[in-house]
């Protein structure tokens, strides 16, 4: 069964892990780039996306993978600009 949870945000310091929570689903796929990884559940929707490796200091080399992944783009409606 499909459940929406309200959308989480984490950030392991000691691991440096960045992750999205969007859902308490199961994940039947995965798209990994880099240190990028995005979760898919059954219908095809994200449920979650995890950064590895992450801190703030080089965030803005991870928007290359982020581009990395039209699926992702087209089906949240989201244009990466930069």
């Amino acid at each position: 069964m499909k459940k929406n949870i309200k959308p989480k945000v984490k950030y392991d310091k000691d691991n440096q892990v960045l992750s999205f929570e969007f859902s308490n689903e199961r994940s039947v796929d995965s798209d990994i780039r880099e240190n990028a990884v995005i979760d898919y559940g059954r219908s095809g929707e994200i449920i979650s996306i995890n950064f590895y490796k992450f801190n703030f200091n080089n965030f803005r080399r991870l928007v290359k993978p982020i581009r990395l992944f039209p699926r992702t783009a087209r089906s949240m409606g989201i244009e990466v600009v930069g």
